[in-house]
């Protein structure tokens, strides 16, 4: 498996999480493992998918808006999906979120 690099794996957290156009995205997600979590129904691999998509989505805007050669490789969006699935499964637990409100 390539190294991950940090700084970039940081650098696309920041722009994916702070980028407007992706925020009715991530309500969405939260809102569905909110309610996936609350059945039972959570399943760790399938909510990392679901960032991976997200994470796609803002690694071809960071490359549009930026104008960076940069691309941030497959396998440094898979880590990155994964670390969001648990940062987000976690504060689900922790009622950080609700199903009423997602974000």
């Amino acid at each position: 498996m390539p190294k991950i690099d940090e700084h970039d794996k940081r650098e696309l957290e920041l722009y994916v999480e702070n980028t407007a156009e992706l925020y009715s995205d991530k309500k969405k997600i939260i809102a569905l493992l909110v309610h996936r979590i609350t059945v039972g129904r959570y399943e760790p691999n399938e909510a990392a998918k679901l960032w991976l998509g997200w994470l796609n989505r803002g690694a071809e805007m960071y490359r549009t808006e930026i104008g960076a050669q940069r691309r941030f490789p497959v396998p440094l969006r898979e880590e990155l999906a994964k670390d969001l699935a648990e940062k987000y499964e976690e504060a689900i637990r922790r009622h950080e979120y609700t199903e009423a409100s997602p974000g």
